[in-house]
């Protein structure tokens, strides 16, 4: 009698944990609150052929629910930091509408935003005119958050990115943010514009409450190390493309040996050793290892935060900084290629900072799988092979400068252990 009393007892208990381990994952409407990783932003404008293979437009595709993109027209909109920002003219050369499809969509799932911090999705909202010469981040703003709203009658509501969202009253949201807060620093070596982590924690906190609030599976991703991106390249590094060595670089560039060199300062000194020159480079050429140690450190400060915030609230998270810094380690293989995180490497496009199709992929089956753990689902996973094949980044790789240079070390042995 008393072993049945027990098992009357415990078969709740039981039929609960069985149940928060089988919940449902419910997909029908799915939303991405995020940045320029998240839009599928690569080389320096946002464009539709890569916003198609963004990791949330993959997710999307293989969970098979409906994802209205703001697809934007090539050559795109957009900036990247560390890169001249040029006025914003659109529509450009070869665009008519900007937003692919006219009529457009009425709304949009993907609300991510190139450029957007924290900040900006809790206040940054769309405002007249649609196009801002001298603002390409309100200009993409308008084209994702505010199109159509902005061309119709005035009384149509402009959202918030995080408002916009939980418009959408969605059942799943992936929520990407942080990069974009410290790519303003890491381009320019300048650690005096590193995200204040006690705000960062704060907005961050808001909206993952007000994404819970919706009853949706929240999914946060956290900060990806921009030190782990081909923006920069180690002097050793650098040898294999542009032929000299880490030593010849110190001495007719005035480097220290831990010094990284940006995508433009690569540029400069390779284009200077062609014609035979050496001098002082350009402002934002180099990145001194005390401001990669500092920016480093402000990336593991947010990421401790989100992870604190995870556990607080419940949510799903996935580790996007730990798949970014394996591939800076590791490479990655795929059939008998070999990709590397070096600039064109074949991991990332030509602005250095923002991923190829072929990582999305991997965020993508990263993510399809903790749901296929979490929730017991089976959903197919991306083909990785078949994107890198067809992968505009993997198209890029063994660059020359000066030909004849012998290959050095995927990586110096500073950054290995950093």
């Amino acid at each position: 009698m008393n072993r049945l009393i027990i098992i009357i007892f415990a078969l709740p208990l039981v039929l609960t944990s069985a149940l928060a381990q089988q919940a449902v994952l419910d997909t029908t409407t799915m939303v991405v609150v995020g940045e320029g990783i998240a839009a599928g932003m690569n080389d320096f404008a946002l464009r539709e052929t890569y916003q198609k293979a963004s990791f949330s437009a993959l997710v999307a595709r293989q969970l098979k629910t409906a994802f209205p993109l703001p697809l934007i027209e090539p050559p795109g909109l957009g900036s990247v930091p560390g890169f001249p920002v040029l006025p914003v003219r659109a529509p450009g050369p070869f665009q008519t509408t900007v937003r692919s499809r006219f009529p457009p969509t009425l709304f949009v799932l993907n609300l991510s935003v190139p450029g957007a911090k924290v900040s900006d999705v809790v206040g940054r909202r769309p405002g007249w005119p649609l196009i801002q010469p001298n603002d390409s981040q309100q200009t993409l703003t308008n084209f994702i958050l505010g199109y159509p709203a902005l061309i119709l009658n005035n009384d149509k509501p402009l959202w918030t990115e995080i408002e916009y969202a939980e418009q959408m009253a969605p059942t799943l949201v992936i929520v990407a943010l942080g990069y974009a807060d410290v790519l303003d620093a890491a381009a320019n070596g300048d650690t005096s514009r590193l995200p204040d982590v006690a705000a960062f924690t704060s907005g961050m906190t808001a909206i993952v409450k007000r994404m819970k609030a919706t009853q949706s599976t929240v999914v946060v991703l956290n900060v990806p190390d921009p030190l782990d991106t081909a923006y920069y390249t180690s002097l050793s590094s650098a040898t294999s493309l542009v032929g000299a060595s880490a030593a010849q670089l110190q001495s007719l560039f005035g480097l220290k040996a831990d010094d990284l060199l940006t995508v433009n300062g690569l540029m400069t000194v390779g284009s200077l050793l062609m014609q035979n020159k050496g001098g002082v480079l350009p402002a934002g050429s180099v990145v001194p290892a005390t401001a990669a140690a500092a920016i480093s450190a402000s990336v593991r400060a947010l990421n401790a935060a989100i992870a604190n915030l995870v556990q607080q609230q419940g949510v799903l998270p996935y580790d996007l900084n730990a798949l970014v810094r394996s591939l800076r380690v590791n490479r990655l293989t795929v059939g008998t290629s070999t990709y590397t995180a070096d600039f064109q490497g074949g991991l990332y496009t030509m602005s250095g900072f923002y991923p190829g199709n072929t990582v999305h992929a991997l965020i993508a089956n990263g993510i399809l799988s903790l749901f296929n753990s979490k929730f017991g689902t089976s959903f197919a996973l991306v083909d990785v092979p078949a994107t890198a094949s067809s992968d505009p980044a993997g198209r890029q790789t063994s660059p020359r400068f000066v030909s004849g240079s012998k290959p050095d070390e995927h990586d110096s042995p500073e950054r290995r252990e950093r």
